[in-house]
């Protein structure tokens, strides 16, 4: 029986994730992408996807120990809001220093 692959020819790296932890790191991977491009169209920002690999000898020869991990980073929306500070140091979204054009209902004289 012929060998499929000619010699020094790499695996193909798909087949070997398929195989990692019983189909369960590709499946992981799978579906951090999928939330991950959920977030990105949400939010309207760049996110990551970052699969890593730690490979180490076993103790029998000919033989490494492979380790995968899956790490999402989708993107934050923005928290950021815009304040004035009043003379007593407090943040207000009105600006201390224009008047009032129609003050409130309890105020009028």
């Amino acid at each position: 029986m012929p060998d499929p692959k000619p010699s020094g020819e790499p695996r193909p790296f798909a087949d070997v994730l398929l195989e990692l932890s019983k189909g369960r790191t590709h499946r992981e991977a799978s579906t951090a992408l999928q939330a991950l491009i959920a977030a990105v169209t949400d939010v309207g920002k760049a996110g990551s996807l970052v699969l890593t690999f730690k490979i180490t000898p076993d103790k029998a020869p000919g033989m490494v120990r492979v380790a995968a991990d899956v790490n999402a980073k989708p993107p934050r929306p923005d928290r950021e809001a815009l304040f004035f500070v009043d003379s007593d140091h407090n943040l207000t979204r009105d600006d201390p220093q224009q008047t009032t054009l129609f003050p409130p209902a309890g105020d009028r004289r």
